[in-house]
């Protein structure tokens, strides 16, 4: 049994969770709870990916390791998608208990990435981490998750992250008091962006541009992305100058940090 699938099993064990059936392979570590043919319900592979199939496809993607937060913090986060599907398909009559604790993420960045073909919304982390939120559309799961336990539990909460217009599909929430102004170039025009002051506050993606002006665009469901200097372009027309975009990007940035001021005082 894998390090990461070893502590995933005992943290599922120690919540209250009925014990899995483990199938140990060489490349990963398989648990499940359904006695159906070749199901999948949870699979840790040799470098601590973790990969969440219980309803939905996936529930989650994170990994496991000494920088990142621990099975037991991942159970907790999942237990409001997980606890009811694995007891019904255990046959387990008792209901998993509450986690004792509730744990919460936090992030400069959370993606709002909604996939319109599945009816899906993931919160995406700057970790890499990803989890089921919602069926609804990126504004709509940010504005029903404020001022809610599950809301806080994510880390997407009002008065510490704001929306702000990105440029392709998906919905950045973002702290503007971590964010700075920024502006990419593309074909001779400015594009107003925001920026981050660390280097791994936010994912590269949905927005930025390289060199040759391609857009970076988001993962496919279950995978895990490079994490590097993060930079979003913002919704928001192109710009002849420099200044002119990063002006823009400033007013967009200023609506976002009195919208976020006015929340934590209603807080």
């Amino acid at each position: 049994m894998n390090s990461g699938g070893a502590e995933l099993w005992k943290a599922l064990i120690s919540a209250g969770y009925p014990s899995p059936v483990v199938v140990d392979e060489p490349a990963q570590l398989t648990l499940s709870w359904d006695v159906g043919v070749g199901v999948r319900e949870m699979c840790v592979s040799s470098s601590g990916v973790v990969t969440v199939w219980v309803a939905r496809t996936p529930d989650a993607v994170f990994a496991l390791g000494p920088s990142r937060q621990s099975a037991a913090d991942w159970v907790s986060l999942l237990h409001p998608l997980i606890a009811e599907p694995i007891a019904r398909s255990s046959g387990s009559l008792t209901r998993v208990r509450e986690p004792a604790t509730v744990v919460a993420r936090s992030a400069a960045v959370v993606w709002l990435e909604h996939d319109a073909d599945s009816a899906t919304t993931y919160a995406v982390y700057s970790d890499t981490a990803r989890i089921w939120v919602s069926t609804r559309g990126g504004p709509e799961t940010a504005a029903a998750l404020s001022g809610t336990d599950r809301g806080r539990q994510l880390g997407i909460t009002s008065d510490t992250l704001t929306a702000i217009p990105s440029a392709y599909s998906g919905t950045a929430m973002i702290n503007p008091r971590l964010a700075a102004a920024a502006a990419l170039k593309a074909r001779g025009r400015w594009s107003p962006a925001v920026a981050f002051r660390s280097g791994r506050a936010a994912l590269h993606r949905g927005g930025g541009l390289d060199d040759q002006s391609r857009a970076i665009r988001s993962p496919l469901p279950g995978s895990l992305p490079r994490t590097c200097a993060p930079t979003i372009r913002l919704k928001a027309d192109e710009c002849s100058t420099y200044d002119d975009a990063i002006a823009v990007s400033e007013a967009l940035l200023c609506a976002a940090r009195i919208t976020n001021h006015v929340a934590a005082q209603e807080n």
